[in-house]
């Protein structure tokens, strides 16, 4: 789910009028390449691009997730960096290398929001032909970050600026689409906007757009249904082993019978855990735990007779104090 962001402070451009200003030389435009490029350790070594979902494999080095599982379905054993033979498939999440690649696309993606939206406001104007646009979305850009004031994307503030170029830039990025505004409007409900507004020779342009967003759409919903199936999928199979896995430990370490003459099962009875449970919702699960050693259950009988004995005394001399006094 994205969440609307305040607009960050102006890039460290001369002013605004610079924003998206041509950049004066090859060697400027290099050098922004390079202040917005992920720093090494952020780069899959396959894919040569930033990180959504790093793992470790048994060589020891990071790879994006999809890649390198793509790498052992062709049938491919060594390893992409050092081609050495790995005599594993398995995959560690590499959870702090996940952090700083998510730090550093929600970084430049907040710059991107911000010169998106400058487009906007300036009715379109864009002198570096989309240059910084294309070098942030390149550096893996978060693309989902929305406007605090209009809950738009990027990619709205772009469609919205009646620039279709810029908008082509983005789209080849495979961007999320279905974000809607504050207002109700999604990317492709602006993009028709756009369209109906457009002169003659800008319909066809825009009815492609419209088109390729729609397509972007439904791919969106396809992967996220898919998503969500993987995700029950998975859910299921653990539920399942750990409902396997808790009645074999049962079996285990429940080698006699309850009171009642036959094996333990269920929920249990209030006899068979170890321990003392605060509260109905511990004592539900009672039965999951494993019975006590035969010499606590031999002490545990005894405390339950002594403790018996005590109340009945307590009861009885009670009794016996409010007949007689």
């Amino acid at each position: 789910m994205t969440t609307a962001r305040p607009i960050p402070p102006p890039p460290t451009d001369d002013g605004p009028e610079n924003w998206c200003s041509a950049f004066p030389t090859d060697e400027a435009r290099d050098a922004y390449a390079a202040s917005v490029s992920p720093r090494r350790e952020l780069v899959c070594p396959i894919t040569q691009e930033c990180y959504w979902d790093p793992v470790v494999a048994a060589d020891g080095h990071t790879y994006e997730r999809t890649s390198v599982l793509r790498w052992f379905h062709l049938g491919r054993n060594r390893s992409p960096v050092t081609n050495e033979l790995m005599d594993s498939r398995n995959l560690i999440p590499n959870r702090a290398i996940a952090t700083i690649s998510l730090a550093h696309r929600e970084h430049i993606g907040e710059e991107l929001l911000r010169r998106c939206r400058w487009i906007r406001q300036t009715s379109g104007r864009c002198d570096d032909m989309g240059n910084r646009i294309k070098f942030l979305l390149d550096a893996g850009a978060d693309m989902t970050l929305r406007d605090s004031s209009t809950g738009e994307t990027p990619l709205m503030h772009l469609i919205r600026s009646g620039r279709a170029d810029l908008v082509k830039i983005f789209l080849g990025h495979d961007p999320p689409v279905l974000a809607v505004g504050n207002d109700g409007t999604s990317a492709a409900d602006a993009a028709e906007q756009m369209k109906l507004r457009s002169e003659e020779k800008g319909i066809g342009e825009w009815s492609d757009l419209v088109s390729h967003i729609k397509m972007l759409g439904r791919q969106e919903t396809e992967r996220e249904e898919a998503r969500l199936r993987s995700r029950e999928n998975s859910n299921r199979v653990y539920r399942q082993r750990q409902r396997e896995l808790t009645e074999q430990e049962r079996e285990r370490t429940r080698p006699f019978p309850d009171d009642r003459g036959a094996s333990a099962r269920g929920l249990g009875s209030l006899q068979e855990g170890w321990g003392y449970f605060p509260s109905l919702a511990a004592l539900q699960f009672q039965g999951s735990i494993p019975a006590p050693p035969p010499s606590v259950a031999d002490w545990e009988g005894r405390e339950r007779k002594r403790l018996d004995f005590v109340l009945r005394t307590v009861a009885s001399a009670l009794v016996l104090y409010l007949l007689f006094c």
